[in-house]
């Protein structure tokens, strides 16, 4: 019966507007391309918000490109949050090669990226959401919010600045952030020359490219907690959910009304609903192995691995933690640079420690910013493990994770899905446990299930913490035959990593494109 129920005609219908809904947005592209003119030879000016999690690609091109390409003038372009990040990649990597020019700094006007999200969410927990339909309402506020979070007025400000910059400074190539709205607009109706590099998987990049409307039947929609590959009963109720996804953000009168404002000012078709621009190329900092299977890659897109900071050694950073490390086999506990713990969580992953240390040799490595006022009683449990240090607790960790991961010591990191994140451990071959509570961050984790190189931890509970849960999570990552081929794969996935080097090749690319300048094509 279900079957017969999927190949009906109005679901044929449906999956078919979900494939052309970009298409019969408001803002779909039907304009011929924008001849690109040229900007300087070997000139690159980036564009980027501020945060870590998405700006880090970029740093770390930025850096690359003065290591091997001294020749290119580098500018780059963000909030004052990143200017002491910018002059201390700049000197590290002019200390690498003395024939390297400075980074040119150059700050962007208006609200910044992260005090819009605070403005928005409030503190971490305002992000928080769960799967399905649950709070259908939340889940498109704060959608729609991400797609475009300044106001009308600021996003037509900061889009007049960078075109007043990009004027100014003439660059060959501007490689972009894609969440940096005003940017990506600029993009789209601006004849310069532009390079999406992003962090995000493939499955927000070319999904809705693939045929036969998979978008829909194929693969799991937005929060909906589905796994891939989804089972037959899912699979109307993902298209359900893609159709209701779609229609809501094409009809988002949020969106609506800013549009409007900004098409009033000048720019044709404001706020598109993709993460790719109309003919402007991208970079992505992933590989397919890394990814769901897709069956078709767009010749716009290219692969180069994870784009990732160079990095100096643990050993280097922090030989006391190295040599703690060494200690046990370590288990790394670190949900990113935005999350903090409320009482509720911090309890809950306290009590599984107590629990998982009762019963293994394992010692934790455990980055740990609290939310609210509570006291040291969510750690009684484990107290004596804080007490004779086979549980360290850092509020930050002064050596870079990436580094950590590096040294072998690290049989599991525990994390909450960041693209950077799960690349990382991928990168060094280590097995994951993930706790997703937005977005995103379901897919990473849907994916890590997939590939057989980490789990999703308590999903029946989530975004809830349990302790029961993320025992069983523990216990499954670290013990037993499954714990095996965990590490397996996830040795095998980081080989296949390793082959590419993916700083060098964003930087390779990013050159090539900036010696393709004025001086170049007259």
């Amino acid at each position: 019966m279900l079957r017969r129920l999927l190949f009906t005609i109005p679901t044929a219908i449906a999956i078919l507007a979900i494939v052309l809904y970009p298409k019969l947005s408001p803002t779909a592209e039907t304009a011929e391309p924008i001849v690109r003119v040229h900007g300087r030879k070997n000139t690159v000016l980036f564009l980027t918000t501020e945060a870590t999690g998405l700006s880090n690609v970029h740093l770390s091109a930025a850096s690359a490109l003065l290591e091997h390409y001294p020749d290119v003038e580098v500018h780059y372009a963000s909030f004052p949050k990143l200017a002491s990040r910018i002059s201390r990649i700049s000197a590290a990597a002019i200390a690498s090669n003395p024939s390297a020019k400075p980074i040119q700094w150059h700050e962007i006007p208006g609200p910044t990226f992260l005090s819009e999200f605070e403005k928005h969410f409030g503190d971490v927990e305002g992000m928080i959401i769960g799967v399905g339909t649950t709070d259908w309402a939340k889940k498109m506020r704060d959608l729609v919010f991400s797609l475009a979070p300044w106001d009308a007025e600021d996003h037509w400000e900061m889009y007049t600045a960078l075109t007043s910059l990009i004027n100014d400074i003439d660059p060959a190539i501007v490689v972009l952030d894609n969440m940096l709205a005003p940017a990506t607009d600029l993009a789209a109706h601006s004849d310069r020359r532009f390079l999406s590099l992003v962090p995000n998987g493939l499955l927000e990049l070319i999904v809705a490219e693939q045929p036969r409307g998979a978008v829909a039947w194929k693969y799991p929609a937005a929060f909906s907690g589905y796994q891939f590959p989804l089972s037959w009963k899912q699979v109307a109720a993902n298209v359900l959910l893609t159709i209701r996804l779609g229609y809501d953000l094409v009809n988002s009168p949020v969106l609506a009304a800013k549009r409007a404002f900004l098409v009033e000012k000048g720019i044709e078709k404001p706020i598109e609903l993709t993460f790719v621009i109309k003919d402007v190329p991208v970079i992505a900092s992933t590989f397919k192995e890394a990814n769901f299977p897709m069956e078709f890659y767009p010749p716009y897109l290219k692969f180069c691995g994870h784009v990732a900071m160079s990095s100096i050694s643990a050993a280097d950073q922090d030989p006391e933690m190295v040599s703690w490390l060494a200690q046990r086999p370590t288990i790394l506990i670190n949900l990113g640079s935005l999350f903090a713990y409320n009482q509720r969580r911090a309890q809950a992953m306290a009590d599984a420690l107590a629990t998982l240390l009762k019963e293994t040799d394992f010692q934790v490595l455990w980055k740990f910013k609290k939310l609210g006022d509570y006291g040291d009683e969510v750690f009684a449990g484990i107290q004596k493990d804080i007490d004779s240090r086979r549980i360290r607790i850092e509020t930050w960790l002064e050596t870079e994770p990436a580094a950590l991961l590096e040294t072998g010591h690290i049989v599991l990191e525990v994390h909450h899905g960041g693209a950077n994140t799960y690349h990382e451990a991928i990168l060094a071959g280590v097995p994951q446990m993930i706790l997703p509570l937005w977005f995103d961050l379901f897919n990473f984790a849907n994916m890590a299930e997939y590939l057989g190189i980490g789990i999703w931890a308590g999903r029946s509970t989530t975004p809830e913490w349990v302790p029961e849960t993320l025992v069983e999570g523990f216990r499954t990552a670290l013990v037993g035959p499954s714990s095996v081929s965990l590490r397996e794969k996830a040795q095998k996935l980081g080989e296949v990593a390793r082959q590419y080097d993916g700083r060098k090749i964003a930087a390779d690319e990013i050159a090539r494109l900036a010696a393709i300048g004025k001086e170049a094509t007259e």
